[in-house]
């Protein structure tokens, strides 16, 4: 039969009752195995159905705390067979001795039990190695040592080595230099809930364990981290972290792929790490959990097929949401990503990210919020890998807590920004951000968004395509709403030293609408001329929006891309500075502007819209 609660009032009693009545011990212990399901007399049928019951103080061990209860436990444990329950009454207990679990089938069950490891190099208590159907309940397990920063990973007040079909629910562990849960090797079928963890180094820390040794079906949920003794740039720390193959070669093993599921845990202050996934953590399901105060909330690296939805994740000093490293096919949903602390202050400096994505593929960002970063959404290449299809919708970027961004997008092929919301603020930021320093941005789709922001902010910035091999190819951007004060300077975007533009092509801007007191239409585009300079733009067209270049050092041109075949676009053209330096509108070679093949705009605020009959370039206005 199932086991019964044991109500909080018989766990309050118990301590106080053993040490009035020393005598009743074994009753007590009795009466607890009727309420959970099992009998009190131990069974030398192995193969019983009724789980043998074994009371570790019938054995002799200390249920006081003053004396070493090793030998004991481990004598008790003898004599457990499988379908058994190794049984600690309500107390505390030392341990100095490792305690190795070499069967089957056999519940470990202490309501009320304190175990206190003293093991010498902070060895785990309880070890099991190729072992099936084993359960941890009800106990707290201390590793006493002293609150501060914690030694390292690798022991666990648990380990668990090659295991399968094994539970660990409603225990406490505490006090750990080291794990409060190892596991290495091909574990399978692993639960943890319902546990709280205080006072560790690393929470839960599952490895493999060599090629082709993957743990998987592994299940840690509902469970509270607390107060990790690590601090959040302590490297290997954190709650919970699950590594597997493919992260030291630079591989991820799709054919390896497990069952992985992290859900509803509160964790607060783990150290280094949140939650990581690291290597072949194929098909995994992190939702639901609350993170504060890490230096990486949530980690995915070299793994596919990975969902991360409705996760809150706030104040984690390094990066909120991080996908790096070769990972494959990850969703991003409806999570919350703030990196402000208790008292509304964001984090400034440091390289600190909201949702970070580097060297990934097939990434998808939908729904949610992030603020309260230097820069909201990061994405660009790295890790010997590109980014490559990035989808962003639906998500709402505001309160960017630094000169930064909302979206920075960085050598990124195949990208979109779509429905989102971008707030501005006081601080002087973008909005979006391509940037060409080290590559070109391939490929994107930014429509529909609504910019709200104030004259600190600007727009959607093209920024460092001044090199011949880097720069924006194929981009849309249309349906896009800006509301109030959005600086002319880069209404769209602002090319600083536009010494090579000829890498810009391809782009095509058109419907996209401005309101509210001072705002600027979107499709304004200004470029400050640091000399004079020819713009050979290629397959080039803001339609239906307006062209503001500057040429206060020197006499300039623009040329105008092809006629043939775009019908019905039309562009307008703007000298934006008061010098007497000339811009020279062109037309392409064999082409002409109302037959002619020049057009000049010759002082301040001169303006001429001209659009393409399907072979040529007409003037439908000028001033």
């Amino acid at each position: 039969m199932p086991p019964k609660a044991i109500p909080n009032g018989t766990l309050d009693l118990m301590p106080r009752m053993h040490h009035i009545f020393p005598c009743l011990k074994s009753t007590l212990g009795l009466i607890v195995g009727t309420l959970i399901g099992v009998t009190g007399v131990a069974s030398d049928d192995a193969h019983s159905t009724t789980k043998a019951w074994v009371d570790v103080t019938a054995s002799g061990a200390d249920s006081t705390g003053h004396n070493d209860a090793s030998k004991s436990i481990k004598s008790a444990l003898t004599g457990c067979r499988e379908q058994c329950v190794l049984f600690f009454p309500p107390g505390t207990y030392r341990v100095s001795e490792q305690v190795r679990i070499s069967i089957s089938h056999l519940k470990v069950l202490g309501p009320g039990a304190r175990i206190v490891s003293s093991l010498a190099n902070h060895c785990s208590v309880f070890t099991a190695s190729d072992q099936m159907d084993i359960s941890f309940q009800g106990l707290t397990l201390d590793g006493d040592f002293p609150a501060g920063t914690g030694i390292g990973n690798g022991y666990g007040l648990i380990e668990l080595l090659n295991c399968s079909d094994v539970s660990v629910s409603e225990c406490s562990f505490k006090n750990t230099a080291y794990d409060c849960i190892f596991m290495a090797g091909g574990n399978r079928g692993i639960n943890v809930s319902h546990s709280v963890f205080d006072r560790y180094f690393c929470g839960i820390d599952a490895i493999s364990g060599g090629t082709n040794v993957q743990p998987t079906g592994l299940e840690f949920s509902d469970n509270r981290f607390h107060r990790g003794n690590a601090s959040a740039d302590t490297a290997y720390s954190g709650a919970i972290k699950i590594n597997g193959l493919g992260t030291a070669s630079g591989k991820i093993n799709y054919n390896l792929a497990g069952s992985y599921v992290v859900a509803r845990n509160i964790i607060d202050s783990p150290g280094q790490m949140g939650v990581e996934l690291n290597g072949s953590c194929d098909g995994a399901a992190v939702s639901g959990n609350i993170v504060y105060g890490a230096g990486f909330g949530i980690s995915i690296a070299y793994s596919a097929h990975v969902t991360v939805t409705g996760n809150s994740v706030k104040h984690c000093t390094s990066y909120g949401l991080e996908v790096a490293a070769n990972a494959w096919d990850v969703t991003l949903g409806s999570n919350i990503v703030d990196g402000k602390d208790v008292s509304g202050a964001g984090i400034h400096g440091g390289g600190a990210i909201g949702i970070s994505i580097v060297g990934s593929r097939k990434i998808s960002v939908t729904g949610g919020a992030v603020s309260g970063y230097p820069v909201l959404l990061y994405a660009q290449d790295g890790s010997g890998a590109s980014v490559t299809g990035l989808s962003i919708s639906n998500v709402t970027f505001h309160d960017c807590s630094d000169n930064g961004a909302d979206v920075y997008i960085k050598h990124v092929t195949d990208y979109s920004v779509t429905d989102c919301m971008l707030y501005g603020g006081t601080d002087t930021y973008d909005f979006l951000t391509l940037d060409c320093i080290d590559g070109s941005n391939v490929n994107g789709r930014l429509t529909g968004n609504t910019l709200i922001g104030t004259t600190t902010n600007s727009g959607i910035v093209i920024a460092n395509a001044t090199n011949a091999a880097h720069g924006v190819d194929h981009l849309l951007v249309t349906g896009n709403n800006t509301v109030h004060a959005l600086p002319g300077i880069a209404g769209m975007w602002n090319e600083p030293s536009p010494s090579v533009l000829s890498n810009i092509q391809h782009v095509r801007c058109y419907d996209n609408v401005g309101s509210g007191t001072g705002s600027a239409v979107l499709q304004q585009v200004v470029w400050d001329v640091n000399g004079a300079v020819s713009f050979p733009y290629r397959y080039y067209a803001i339609e239906r929006g307006l062209i503001r270049i500057n040429a206060g050092n020197g006499r300039c041109s623009f040329q105008l891309p092809s006629a043939s075949g775009i019908s019905g676009w039309y562009t307008t053209l703007e000298k934006g500075d008061p010098s007497a330096n000339g811009v020279d509108v062109l037309p392409q070679s064999g082409q002409s502007i109302d037959g002619l093949t020049i057009c000049v705009l010759a002082a301040q605020y001169k303006r001429v819209t001209v659009m393409s009959d399907g072979a040529n370039w007409v003037v439908t206005q000028s001033n």
